[in-house]
């Protein structure tokens, strides 16, 4: 699907996240801000000190809806819903009942119950069928009002578990076998995966895979409804990821506790009939964070409100006004803290940011270490060349480098 879409607009090679975990990652495509400029954290919500490209759109007429599946990291307390005046995120069921009480939920999430009654999914978790069900409903009540819809998906999220037939798709399935996730309240995480084997290993890519094609098919099948409406021509639609995912790279698996490429590179595909060309890449390193000022510009409204960057319709645009900058430093942040409880103390703050501007990435780890890679010649970023002594006036230029349009 996404290569049919693809061939309809713009494909961004090397767009990067501005937090390799949901919620600020969200907040820099909602406001155009860095995770420093904004109030999110692990234990704090968005804040209304910036505007919402939801608000903004809101001002401009637009009817505004979020469906979201990771009630987690997207639901009503992050603060993300402000500027939509629809969104629906908890739904009340049985599993929302469960998670309720803490008696409850501990018993919900036991592995040994898990395991004895074979059931390893997130137990709230909303399928993207069920999301497109919900917005597609939504949509069909817009009449001709222009609209502003959030879609949120969690499938490709751990655990992997794609239905039939996409569980075995690209390989025997983890879950099949002996390999068993521990669950923790809404989101999974595999607890002693640095000891899994190669093969253990493999095994969960194949079903995060599976899980991608099961998500591949129904966006496809999303966009082929909306075609079917009349909608699709005239609608911008945005397809990207919040982050991405490690499986034993530099020894860390899952997200959110590095700002090395596997989390930070993420898709990105724009397509927008009247104002995108078809069928074409765009290999200059992106940020995320210029959604915002993008989606104003391509929506007509930009000389009414403001984002912070700039549009990304530069990259494709052959007749640049003059001064015009199209790749820039390209900064992520992440606070590793709170995920690395017996490291730090309770309510300590342990920063970390990336530079990327190609094919240099620079590292700023929470103890000051510092580590610098050539993305291009060394993707797997194994080789620091930190002491190398011509890289030295980019390195300190690296070292300034911070939040700002």
């Amino acid at each position: 699907m996404l290569f049919r879409s693809a061939q309809r607009g713009v494909t961004f090679d090397r767009a990067i996240s501005t937090a390799p975990w949901t919620t600020p990652s969200h907040a820099g495509m909602f406001t155009g801000h860095y995770p420093s400029e904004c109030s999110t954290d692990w234990d704090r919500p968005l804040d209304n000190r910036y505007p919402t490209l939801a608000e903004l759109l809101a001002k401009q007429g637009y009817a505004t809806a979020g469906f979201v599946a990771n009630t987690f990291g997207c639901g009503y307390e992050t603060g993300l819903d402000r500027g939509f005046a629809h969104y629906e995120d908890y739904s009340i069921s049985v599993g929302e009942l469960l998670i309720g009480s803490s008696l409850l939920r501990s018993l919900a999430h036991s592995d040994s119950l898990r395991r004895w009654v074979g059931n390893h999914q997130v137990i709230t978790r909303k399928p993207a069928a069920a999301i497109n069900h919900d917005f597609l409903a939504w949509q069909q009540q817009q009449s001709s009002r222009p609209f502003f819809a959030f879609l949120n998906y969690l499938d490709a999220h751990e655990p992997y578990l794609p239905p039939a037939p996409f569980d075995s798709k690209f390989g025997i399935s983890a879950h099949k076998d002996k390999y068993q996730a521990r669950h923790d309240l809404r989101i999974s995480f595999r607890y002693g995966r640095e000891h899994l084997s190669p093969e253990e290993t493999q095994a969960e890519i194949d079903d995060y895979d599976g899980a991608i094609a099961y998500l591949d098919q129904q966006i496809g099948l999303l966009l082929d409804e909306l075609e079917r409406r009349g909608a699709l021509n005239n609608t911008l639609v945005v397809i990207t990821s919040d982050h991405g995912e490690s499986f034993g790279e530099h020894q860390d698996f899952g997200h959110g506790n590095s700002l090395y490429m596997p989390l930070l590179h993420v898709p990105l595909l724009v397509f927008f009939p009247s104002q995108v060309p078809a069928n074409q890449e765009v290999s200059d390193p992106v940020s995320l964070r210029d959604l915002p000022a993008t989606i104003l510009e391509l929506a007509g409204v930009s000389g009414k409100t403001k984002a912070p960057g700039y549009s990304l319709a530069c990259h494709w645009i052959s007749e640049l006004p003059p001064g015009t900058v199209k790749t820039s430093a390209i900064l992520s942040e992440v606070n590793v803290a709170p995920i690395r409880p017996g490291r730090y103390p309770t309510g300590a703050s342990a920063n970390m940011r990336s530079v990327l501007q190609e094919p240099l990435h620079y590292i700023r780890n929470a103890n000051g270490r510092e580590e610098l890679y050539d993305i291009v010649k060394d993707p797997a970023e194994e080789t620091n060349l930190l002491d190398e002594e011509e890289l030295k006036p980019m390195i300190r230029q690296f070292r300034n480098e911070g939040p700002k349009d």
